[in-house]
């Protein structure tokens, strides 16, 4: 019964040591204003281009506004590309591949015919679990599978989303470039 007692408490000590964070890592520093500026100029071509696209396509109404596809987890694509360019999550491979798998994983549950709180539950628990089996996370993608979750998309707005996905990336890779202290994509 001691030796239950003793690693129950090393269990826990271990536990309340990790949940302080680690002792020598510290927040990445703040971006110069330069390199914040192109941050700016980078996100406002990507997400005014996918956002003309999705209203231009018109396939669903907001209030008085049309749109073919969900724009918010292309403004979180954005900040990776131009903030963290650097970060697997933000690679070409982990924005269209984990944006696919997400996107296929919730509207596939949507057939399931489960109450819509319990498959926006599911289909993203379990489309996060394939992205980090298939070496593709992507937050992003997760933001996706809640939305697609929802049941008010369909298979026609996944695609319209994997081009606007594409054209995100295409946009990325010149705008990045075209700045010397920037590369992007680190790999495809």
């Amino acid at each position: 019964c001691r030796s239950i007692l003793v690693s129950i408490r090393a269990k826990l000590d271990m536990f309340l040591e990790k949940t302080f964070g680690e002792k020598t890592a510290h927040p990445p520093p703040a971006m110069a204003l330069s390199e914040s500026m192109w941050v700016f100029v980078g996100t406002s071509i990507s997400l005014t281009l996918v956002a003309f696209l999705s209203h231009a396509l018109t396939v669903w109404r907001v209030d008085t506004e049309d749109f073919a596809f969900p724009v918010g987890p292309l403004g979180a694509l954005a900040t990776l590309q131009y903030g963290l360019t650097s970060a697997p999550a933000s690679q070409p491979k982990n924005a269209i591949y984990g944006t696919l798998v997400c996107g296929v994983t919730s509207l596939c549950f949507t057939y399931i015919g489960l109450p819509t709180w319990l498959c926006m539950s599911l289909a993203t628990s379990t489309a996060i679990a394939l992205m980090a089996k298939l070496g593709v996370t992507h937050p992003p993608g997760g933001a996706l599978a809640v939305l697609y979750a929802s049941g008010i998309y369909h298979w026609g707005t996944l695609c319209y989303n994997m081009v606007a996905v594409v054209i995100a990336v295409a946009v990325s890779v010149v705008v990045n470039n075209l700045n010397e202290k920037r590369q992007y994509p680190q790999y495809w």
